[in-house]
């Protein structure tokens, strides 16, 4: 298309390599939006091929977030006037100038048809001061533990439009493919603020910067971040100011108390890791750095399971767990180990809390236990917990389903007024059972637990090797091996006080 066409064809040639080779941007909108010509200066700014956007492009599309500041301008050309105004532009290169912008009439015979749209940055206003790109632009309080989730590309998405005014919560919603309840409700459970008041904040960062160093002023910022009215960019700078400073004197606390935290985590002894969100290593005692050999590695920083692989198969599931407040732990589990023997771990994993109570890390504490430890202490669990059970009238049994062999404890064959020597088996264990009617529940019940490896708990009359009648509590739990139960251990409670008296 031709932008000026001339009498002859060689001043129209002329014209059209002027136009099309000037450094001001160039482009004509028809009125109804849709671009009709646009020069190689305009094409180069958006980045858009000329192809797509001549003839085709809505001026919408073209200025996205853009578009809702040039209306009013625009309702003014179509109106019939020219408008001229300033504004900034970003070049090419990501840095920021201001422009003069000009809105241009295009009527014939007293019609509108459109307008031109001419961009200098060489107009008579005096310049502003240029803002470096943002790719580096890293405000402090947004370096936050961030996952590449959805979330994070928010956040880039809000950087990246500090100097071209805030797309709204519908757009981030649709860009980034999430409904905007969640959005809102996501995004302010990660970063304890709104959307917006993120977004303003990022700006009021960039403001800072530039005003305490004295590269611009807070007129010359209220410009650049499109703020309408300079008295509010004032009254929010203030405000930013205000509580900027009570968080300089709490980054110092917290800069002390980081000191006396990694001296007490230096100094317990036991080994325990501190990690972040993306199970990094923030922190370690000495006794897990000398348990790992870590003293000559600069293991800060580093995944867990870089500086220790063979943990990630025993606890990479309870970690992710532990990141959304799940605490666990273990007296005794396997931990295979890199040349293909195993060793016993006494652990616990549990989440630890940021002062804006949101999870912050997990921390790890893990060590190695021998066979015989483990046995005595076993051994002394059981001994506490017969006593337990003698005074709660609570007896352990176990069904082997492997062997097919059941083992009761001495508290139960009290109960059920069996001698010490008697061998239960799972026959006579039903025969305790009051009549056919509550045989045929517990068989159904095992079997249930057996087949769908799922516990049950019931409350069954039974007879005593004595003839004496008792109410029991019995609870089953299985013991799953490759998604088969092959053991089955539980309870059997003598409730019969509390039901008779």
């Amino acid at each position: 298309m031709k932008f000026n066409p001339g009498v002859d064809e060689d001043t129209t040639l002329a014209s059209d390599e002027i136009v099309w080779n000037t450094k001001d941007m160039l482009v004509y909108l028809n009125k109804d939006l849709i671009c009709k010509y646009a020069n190689s200066a305009y094409l180069l700014c958006f980045g858009i091929d000329s192809s797509k956007m001549m003839h085709q492009m809505h001026f919408k599309e073209i200025l996205g977030p853009l578009y809702n500041y040039s209306l009013p301008h625009i309702s003014t050309v179509l109106s019939g006037k020219d408008c001229i105004f300033d504004h900034y532009i970003t070049l090419p290169n990501g840095s920021v100038k201001k422009a003069r912008i000009s809105y241009i009439l295009h009527m014939n015979k007293g019609e509108v048809k459109g307008f031109f749209i001419k961009v200098s940055a060489t107009g008579t206003i005096p310049e502003m001061p240029f803002i470096d790109t943002l790719s580096n632009f890293n405000p402090t309080f947004s370096n936050l533990p961030l996952v590449k989730d959805i979330l994070e590309e928010v956040v880039l998405s809000l950087k990246s439009s500090v100097l071209t005014g805030f797309t709204g919560i519908a757009f981030l919603s649709k860009k980034h493919n999430i409904s905007e309840s969640k959005l809102k409700r996501d995004f302010r459970e990660r970063f304890g603020d709104t959307i917006f008041s993120f977004y303003r904040n990022l700006q009021m960062e960039l403001a800072h910067d530039y005003i305490s160093t004295k590269r611009a002023n807070k007129s010359q910022m209220a410009h650049i971040l499109n703020f309408a009215n300079p008295s509010n960019f004032s009254a929010r700078y203030r405000s930013y100011i205000k509580n900027k400073s009570p968080k300089c004197s709490i980054n110092k606390i917290d800069d002390e108390n980081e000191k006396k935290y990694q001296a007490i985590i230096d100094q317990t002894p036991v080994p325990i890791a501190v990690l972040d969100n993306r199970l990094h290593i923030l922190k370690a005692s000495e006794e897990f750095v000398a348990g790992h050999q870590l003293h000559n590695k600069n293991y800060v920083g580093k995944h867990l399971f870089d500086i220790w692989p063979e943990s990630k198969e025993l606890y990479k599931e309870k970690l992710e767990l532990c990141l959304i407040g799940q605490v666990s732990r273990s007296d005794g589990s396997r931990l295979k180990k890199a040349d293909g023997t195993s060793c016993l771990r006494r652990w616990d994993i549990r989440p630890w809390y940021n002062s804006e109570n949101c999870i912050g890390g997990a921390l790890i504490y893990s060590e190695s236990i021998t066979e015989e430890t483990f046995r005595e202490e076993y051994k002394k669990i059981n001994v506490m917990l017969d006593d337990a059970y003698k005074i709660a009238r609570v007896g352990a049994w176990e069904l082997d389903l492997i062997n097919n062999t059941v083992k009761w404890n001495s508290i139960l064959k009290e109960i059920l007024e069996v001698p010490e020597s008697f061998d239960p088996n799972f026959d006579n264990a039903l025969a305790f059972c009051k009549d056919a009617a509550a045989r045929n529940v517990m068989i159904k019940l095992l079997r249930s637990s057996k087949q769908n490896c799922t516990p049950f708990s019931i409350e069954i009359d039974m007879v005593t090797a004595k003839g004496n009648p008792i109410s029991i509590r019995a609870m089953s739990f299985p013991d799953i091996v490759n998604g088969k139960c092959e053991r089955m251990y539980g309870i059997f409670q003598d409730s019969t006080k509390y039901k008779f008296n």
